[in-house]
């Protein structure tokens, strides 16, 4: 610390300083803080994942019915009919050769 002279004490030059570095710091931080919280707002806003529909369907019936609730959802909302694409994983065996080594055989 800058001292001045005999007594001990801070000069103005070194306090005005040391006051205006940590205004600078302040500053920053808020702006920082003010970012942070603008993106915690818009991603909250914009989140959409509690009204995602998502299914593991496990067999025909629980298929037919996912494709019937979204023709009569898409027939509701006066829309051209979905096209459904047959996808999925099909897992035949599995076989674990040691604790880090898994032998898969199945369809995609």
């Amino acid at each position: 610390m800058a001292k001045n002279g005999k007594d001990g004490m801070l000069d103005h030059k070194s306090l005005t300083t040391k006051q205006s570095a940590w205004f600078g710091v302040f500053i920053i931080s808020v702006i920082i803080i003010s970012g942070i919280c603008s993106v915690w707002n818009i991603t909250l806003r914009n989140n959409n994942a509690g009204n995602k529909r998502a299914a593991i369907i496990l067999n025909k019936e629980n298929m037919n019915k996912e494709i019937n609730y979204y023709l009569k959802r898409s027939d509701s909302l006066h829309l051209e009919n979905p096209i459904f694409v047959p996808t999925g994983v099909f897992i035949d065996a599995v076989k674990f050769l040691s604790s880090s080594d898994i032998l898969m055989s199945g369809l995609i």
